[in-house]
């Protein structure tokens, strides 16, 4: 549709809004044929107002996503090497980071949950303490983390205590 035609109906619309001059039957069948017209000769109109694109959120957000998998690949030796605190299973595979602070009254329940959802799964989770750690302040910062509890997966960032449930999927799906 035309630059031209789309002002054109919105000067319209906003005119009948305004005035009564369409208020007489007559008025109306002219305007309704008008329209028709109009829509015949450009069905993109409606096509486009019937049936918009579907966006999906990977799309709203792919250079979000790029950015944040990169961040996680420049700091993925750091993350998930075996060395280091970790909860889990002892001899499993490092799947998460999990970032926690004292004096965080959620970090304490996410650590608590996720080590039984790591054993459950036989994977583990390299654990990064805020109070004790010298390194893992700059490792968030690295990742644009701002808030603990965080996890950090190979595919993904969580900023903020999630439930069991969410966190166990994603790690069956990682283990699959």
């Amino acid at each position: 549709m035309s630059t031209k035609t789309l002002a054109m109906a919105a000067c319209l619309t906003a005119s009948i809004a305004q005035a009564d001059m369409f208020a007489a039957p007559d008025a109306q069948a002219a305007l309704g044929s008008e329209l028709l017209q109009l829509f015949l000769d450009e069905p993109e109109i409606l096509q486009k107002a019937l049936y918009p694109p579907v966006v999906t959120a990977d799309e709203i957000y792919a250079d979000d996503i790029a950015a944040d998998l990169e961040r996680i690949g420049k700091e993925a030796q750091s993350l998930f090497e075996s060395d280091g605190p970790k909860i889990g299973t002892a001899d499993g595979p490092v799947l998460m980071a999990l970032f926690v602070d004292e004096g965080c009254d959620d970090c304490a329940l996410a650590s608590d949950e996720l080590r039984d959802v790591l054993q459950k799964l036989g994977v583990a989770a390299r654990v990064f303490d805020l109070a004790k750690d010298t390194n893992a302040q700059g490792i968030m910062e690295r990742l644009t983390l701002d808030t603990v509890p965080a996890y950090v997966m190979s595919d993904r960032m969580i900023r903020g205590h999630m439930p069991p449930f969410v966190i166990e999927r994603y790690l069956a799906e990682a283990t699959q």
